[in-house]
């Protein structure tokens, strides 16, 4: 592909710029699908056959404000100056341990925050050996007229957000649900109270849990077909229908938008008469909710009364089970209503460097809703997102962790939905990141192969890519280089491992799989958006609202069905998940609903 000379000035004067810091950021050894990519020269990787077992022995550490440091491969911590620097670049937070490596002998996480290739004090490339950490510089960053920025989050004279959450609907969970009782039906609510259950079902292929859920239930007297739509409501809705038991609902049908000129939803589906059946609405998006309007028409027969569902409503207050003492689990954590506490899920995020992270990188619309509360898994403190899962480094940093990564989610099929694989050809031409132009070869790979149109079809892949991370996000006060943008977008989603594919089963969904990441295109409503893959690792652990599909391809992963509240740290079979501790991972936070002074965030 022929290079923008505009794009490569840009990126030769960034580059130049922070060589002249010395400010490169290891990028380490690139893990595409859970295969270590090692460096044959400039522009090929060679891909491990094996890939490495889970940890044994890897404590969680206390962080402290010692100076950044860095593993090397060796295990022993050396500084790292130039990590130090990019972080306060570019305003990100870092939590520093004071000893420990990441473990030796467990799948590779995914890259750190930045993507720039390592150097050594004399500018040559420092190769990256396979299956071990990339050894951190020696160099100390050479002074510039104009010095980093420092970044201070969270100052004290600040005061901490706070926000008004107003009632939940009656009808905010399943086993509340409104009965619609007769054909036409039109009802009319304010959702922006309404939550999330911590067993709410995904609502369709790619459109996850959403947020801002309330439930409707019917069972008709006759066969017949229901139609129902959400026309007339005041924000961007989602919907669909099931059959069955909370716990164990089927999905029938989902959808987003009804048609490309509305942001409403409608879906039709056949009912048998005395079959109950549940409509879930939820809001699309940023968590906000508004004025719902369902409409409910049908050619079946009467209304009867719904069956009663199996489940009680999830407590968000977790209890001691029998044999396990008081102090094996954390008490529930009371947490302030302020910006930083999603009611739509019942989750906060509560450290400052996953807050802080967070909110530099697209908030909501990046990772969608917390989905987890912060706990440690396989010895690094992690919180899980509907679409990421962000994890605290050994060295300080922030990063996602490789979803797509053997023994995570290297998963193909998921709800009736086939992803592609990744090419080995594609991954063979990638370039690597020992090269010294690195950054500037790895935004012109990504131009070459993510396209915007592809079989006449606006997929628009390179743009929604190019727009993961958008400047207010990562300089909120306008102070940053926007050079920068598309090396952050590449943290997010990694590079391209496959090239666009047509779902089997339906070719109005098309799929692109990056290393972090799978981009979806939509082809019955033109929406592009990435998948809510870290739903499904979650799912998978809990046990709960994980697809038919799904559950054949995760009977013997580590992770399905860990989670267990009755046991200690909460673990099934703690033997498979070493160095994790699950108490109350996925338990809704209670808040505290009141205003609060003017204080440092907690």
């Amino acid at each position: 592909m022929e290079r923008r000379p505009a794009f490569q000035k840009q990126v030769a004067a960034l580059l130049a710029a922070m060589v002249a810091a010395s400010c490169f950021l290891a990028l380490g050894a690139i893990r595409v699908d859970g295969v270590a990519a090692t460096p044959l020269d400039g522009n090929s990787y060679a891909a491990e056959a094996s890939i490495a077992p889970a940890p044994t022995s890897t404590p969680t550490t206390t962080p402290t404000a010692t100076p950044a440091v860095k593993a090397t491969s060796t295990g022993t911590a050396s500084p790292n100056p130039t990590a130090t620097a990019i972080a306060q670049a570019t305003g990100i937070m870092t939590m520093t341990p004071t000893t420990s490596a990441p473990p030796t002998d467990t799948a590779t996480p995914s890259p750190t925050v930045a993507t720039m290739p390592t150097t050594t004090a004399t500018g040559t490339t420092v190769p990256t050996p396979t299956g071990t950490a990339t050894p951190s510089p020696t160099d100390t960053p050479t002074p510039t007229d104009t010095p980093w920025p420092t970044y201070t989050p969270w100052p004290t004279d600040t005061p901490v957000p706070t926000v008004t959450i107003g009632p939940a609907p009656a009808n905010d969970d399943i086993n509340s649900a409104t009965l619609i009782s007769t054909f036409p039906f039109t009802s009319s609510e304010d959702t922006t109270g309404a939550t999330v259950a911590s067993d709410d079902p995904v609502m369709g292929p790619n459109l996850g849990v959403n947020s801002n859920t309330v439930w409707f239930s019917l069972t008709p007297g006759s066969g017949g077909t229901v139609t129902a739509d959400t026309f007339g409501s005041s924000y961007d809705t989602i919907m669909a229908a099931f059959t069955g038991q909370r716990g164990s609902l089927k999905l029938l049908t989902g959808n987003d938008d009804a048609n490309s000129s509305t942001r409403q939803s409608q879906v039709t589906f056949g009912v048998q008469a005395g079959t109950t059946y549940y409509i879930e609405v939820a809001q699309y998006g940023s968590p906000a909710g508004g004025q719902l309007t369902l409409n409910v028409n049908s050619s079946a027969g009467a209304i009867g009364t719904p069956t009663a569902t199996a489940e009680t409503t999830p407590s968000a207050t977790s209890t001691v089970p029998a044999g396990v003492t008081p102090s094996v689990l954390s008490p529930t954590r009371m947490v302030p209503a302020d910006a930083s506490y999603f009611p739509q899920t019942g989750f906060r995020v509560n450290l400052d460097p996953f807050w802080d992270y967070f909110l530099k990188r697209g908030g909501v619309r990046t990772f969608g809703y917390p989905v987890s509360r912060e706990f440690t898994l396989q010895g690094y403190e992690v919180q899980f997102f509907q679409r990421a899962i962000m994890q605290i480094m050994p060295n300080g940093t922030m990063e996602t962790m490789n979803l797509l990564q053997s023994g995570l989610m290297p998963y193909a099929r998921i709800n009736g939905s086939t992803f592609p694989l990744a090419d080995p050809n594609m991954i063979q031409i990638a370039p690597s990141p020992g090269d010294r132009d690195y950054a500037e070869k790895a935004i012109v790979f990504i131009q070459a192969n993510v396209p915007d149109s592809w079989n006449g079809l606006q997929v628009n892949f390179l743009k929604s890519y190019m727009g993961t991370v958008r400047y207010e996000d990562a300089f909120p006060q306008g102070d940053g280089n926007p050079a920068l943008l598309p090396l952050f977008d590449l943290e997010m989603l990694g590079l391209p491992t496959s090239k666009p594919a047509y779902d089997p089963a339906n070719h109005n969904f098309v799929y692109q799989r990056f290393q972090r990441g799978i981009l979806h295109y939509d082809a019955s409503t033109g929406a592009t958006q990435a998948l809510l893959l870290a739903d499904y690792l979650k799912a998978i652990m809990i046990g709960k609202g994980v697809p038919l599909d799904l559950q054949v391809q995760v009977k013997s992963s580590l992770f399905y069905m860990q989670y267990d509240p009755t046991k200690v740290n909460s673990l099934a079979r703690p033997a498979e998940l070493p160095n994790t501790d699950l108490t109350d991972a996925f338990e809704p936070e209670v808040t505290v609903r009141v205003l609060l002074p003017s204080a440092p965030r907690p």
